[in-house]
C-alpha cells in the first residue's frame, strides 16, 4: 500500500524519531498503562479463552522485547513468535510471510 519511496522516506523518519525517543521511557509509559487495572486492552486479554499467537521482529524499534512479550503476564495462553532480523511489521516483508506462514501452522497443528 506504499510506494518505495514512500516506505524508504518513512523509514527515515520513523528510525530517526525513535533514536530521539528514549527506549527505557516508552517501556516506562508503556508499562504505567498496562498496570492501569482499567485499561482495555489488560481486561481483554484476561478474557480471551482461545490461544493468541503474538507476532513481533526481533529489532522491532517501537515495543522493545520486554513489552511485547508481558501480554503473556496477563494470558498465559499467549504464543511468543519473535521473527528473526524483523522490525515492527515482520508480516509485511514478503520473505517473513512464508517463514511466519509455515511457523504458524506448526504451532497450531
Amino acid at each position: 500500500f506504499l510506494t518505495s519511496k514512500e516506505k524508504e522516506e518513512g523509514a527515515k523518519l520513523l528510525r530517526k524519531t525513535m533514536e530521539s525517543f528514549c527506549g527505557e521511557t516508552f517501556d516506562s509509559l508503556f508499562s504505567s498503562y498496562l498496570e492501569n487495572s482499567e485499561a482495555f486492552v489488560v481486561e481483554d486479554l484476561k478474557n480471551i479463552k482461545l490461544p493468541i499467537l503474538n507476532i513481533y521482529g526481533e529489532n522491532d524499534l517501537r515495543f522493545s522485547k520486554k513489552v511485547t512479550t508481558s501480554f503473556k503476564d496477563y494470558n498465559e495462553s499467549i504464543v511468543d513468535f519473535e521473527v528473526l532480523g524483523a522490525g515492527h511489521f515482520p508480516f509485511l516483508d514478503l520473505g517473513n510471510r512464508e517463514k511466519i506462514f509455515r511457523e504458524v501452522i506448526g504451532l497450531f497443528k
